[in-house]
């Protein structure tokens, strides 16, 4: 309960009585501990929230790093291949030149 005490004066000012009014406040602490538990909730699914933004930026750098990693093994390995596939051919062609030097 809330209580309010008021005087009342007469004309001269003088008290001549109290005023006063109670209120039943049991609602307003209910909705006050209601917000009390919203407020934690909501607390708590904002620290979920930042938590899972945080896993979702680490997973994109890794994302990233795996896409860079793939890209330089690609530039690297698309040179040795070609030169790996064309050794054979090549030693081919320098004992082809070397005959023919022989020859001449």
């Amino acid at each position: 309960m809330d209580t309010s005490k008021m005087p009342l004066r007469d004309a001269k000012g003088n008290i001549f009585g109290i005023l006063s009014v109670t209120e039943d406040i049991t609602e307003r602490h209910q909705a006050q501990e209601e917000l009390k538990q919203q407020k934690q909730n909501l607390e708590e699914a904002l620290a979920e929230l930042q938590g899972a933004q945080v896993q979702l930026v680490q997973s994109e750098k890794m994302s990233a790093l795996g896409n860079l990693v793939a890209g330089v093994a690609h530039e690297i390995n698309n040179p040795v291949g070609f030169l790996g596939g064309n050794i054979q051919p090549a030693l081919d062609y320098i004992k082809d030149i070397f005959s023919l030097i022989n020859l001449y």
